[in-house]
């Protein structure tokens, strides 16, 4: 797990998991994962800039389907 200073670590690893999550779906758009999670696309730049988190829910629905582990999300 990395960690960011600026943002104290949480949005750097939901950075990671969001890449890992659009990677093994081959998406080329952060805007196809806002489809898959049912949210606005603009929710997926606040989660990238530290502004809001991903739920627990959301957190392990994106390990998951990136072949992670889903209790390493929730750390």
């Amino acid at each position: 797990m990395s960690y960011d200073w600026i943002n104290g670590g949480i949005a750097m690893y939901q950075n990671e998991l969001l890449d890992a999550y659009k990677k093994a779906q081959n998406y080329v758009q952060d805007k196809q994962i806002a489809h898959d999670l049912n949210l606005p696309p603009q929710r997926i730049t606040d989660f990238r800039k530290g502004r809001r988190y991903l739920s627990d829910s959301e957190a392990v629905f994106l390990a998951e389907n990136a072949k992670l582990d889903p209790q390493v999300a929730l750390i």
